[in-house]
């Protein structure tokens, strides 16, 4: 089953690359420079995991899996005129006050755009807890085959987990992961 909400929390969550953000940014990169193009490329493509942390604040998660590296850094995009990223590339190669944007912010400002992400303005315990909800409302409407109960029952109990949870102790690169590995199995 294609689905743009299931594609989307994988790839935030995941952080597989998909057609649904290709297709979300065509129209874009002609207008852009080479090297935004590139690194808009480099959003699509990579391996890149993103998960709300707090308002206006994301936590990035990269991985270079012929390195075998790991690397954190986060996105800042309460102001629109002001966006930033703790990567070295948003830090020492880019003009942010020219608009310039690193993979990173690319890839959150894409899946923003997508819904699979709250808003700069978003709260984002609140926002999290009504996507579960919504995905259970999705998955009940699919599981009319028995096979897909299990993911409603283990949905249900991620939305009780979470719930559980403090507000300002909520992991949600977790959460974001355990999500995702629900759902993963319905993309085609």
């Amino acid at each position: 089953m294609q689905s743009p909400r299931i594609e989307g929390i994988v790839t935030a969550f995941h952080g597989d690359p998909c057609d649904l953000l290709e297709d979300k940014v065509s129209n874009v990169k002609d207008s852009l420079s080479t090297n935004q193009s590139k690194r808009l490329e480099s959003a699509i493509k990579e391996k890149i995991c993103i998960y709300p942390e707090r308002t206006g604040l994301y936590r990035i998660h990269t991985f270079k899996e012929q390195k075998n590296k790991f690397k954190s850094y986060t996105v800042d995009i309460k102001y629109e005129e002001a966006k930033t990223c703790t990567c070295e590339d948003f830090m020492f190669s880019l003009e942010a006050s020219k608009g310039q944007m690193c993979k990173h912010i690319w890839k959150t400002h894409i899946l923003i755009t997508l819904g699979v992400l709250p808003e700069p303005d978003e709260e984002p315990y609140d926002w999290f807890l009504n996507e579960i909800k919504q995905d259970i409302n999705f998955l009940k409407g699919i599981s009319k085959n028995e096979a897909l109960s299990p993911n409603v029952e283990r949905m249900v109990n991620l939305k009780e987990e979470f719930e559980n949870t403090h507000k300002i102790a909520v992991d949600y690169p977790d959460f974001g992961r355990k999500r995702a590995d629900i759902v993963s199995h319905l993309i085609d």
